[in-house]
């Protein structure tokens, strides 16, 4: 066997391991094909429930179709999909201050054309800690919006309002 030959069927075998975690793109609401004209919102998480993550797609879906400036738009300009894991993956989160980590973020969402992110982890279950300053369970920064809950406990009005903080950068207008 030539040595080509043989790192074929390495690969082959490798790539075919069921060892290897699989992750899939799944378009769950799809307006439009044309990415560079759409809005591409991935949904995330660094745990398996994938039916959880598809019923938090149709709830925003639905939520934006409520919500302006997302109900102009969520006819045709707007597509939502999510990444269906069969294993855990470590996205870092909490490690970072106080979100997760970008790269590891942007590696998984890169599965589906993504322009916004939504990460769902439990890494923390309720909130993150730096030092003996616990930070909120939520929060956005630069491409991605985390929410560090159980995906089934998340109002979808809360990841409207942090891909304000994501998407436009609008800060909160909370009086102390």
């Amino acid at each position: 066997m030539k040595k080509r030959d043989a790192i074929m069927v390495f690969l082959l075998l490798f790539f075919a391991s069921p060892l290897a975690s699989a992750q899939t793109c799944k378009n769950f609401y799809v307006a439009t094909l044309n990415t560079d004209r759409a809005l591409d919102i991935t949904l995330i998480s660094d745990f398996v429930d994938n039916e959880g993550l598809k019923k938090q797609a149709e709830a925003l879906v639905s939520e934006m179709r409520k919500t302006a400036p997302f109900n102009e738009f969520i006819n045709n300009k707007i597509n939502i999909r999510y990444v269906e894991l069969d294993t855990s993956r470590d996205l870092g989160c909490c490690e970072i201050f106080p979100f997760c980590n970008q790269v590891r973020v942007a590696e998984l969402a890169s599965l589906c054309p993504t322009d916004e992110i939504v990460v769902f982890s439990k890494s923390q279950e309720k909130a993150c800690f730096v030092g003996d300053i616990q930070i909120p369970a939520v929060g956005a920064f630069g491409q991605h919006a985390m929410i560090l809950n159980s995906i089934q406990e998340i109002n979808p009005r809360l990841i409207i309002h942090e891909l304000g903080h994501s998407m436009a950068f609008l800060g909160d207008e909370y009086s102390y």
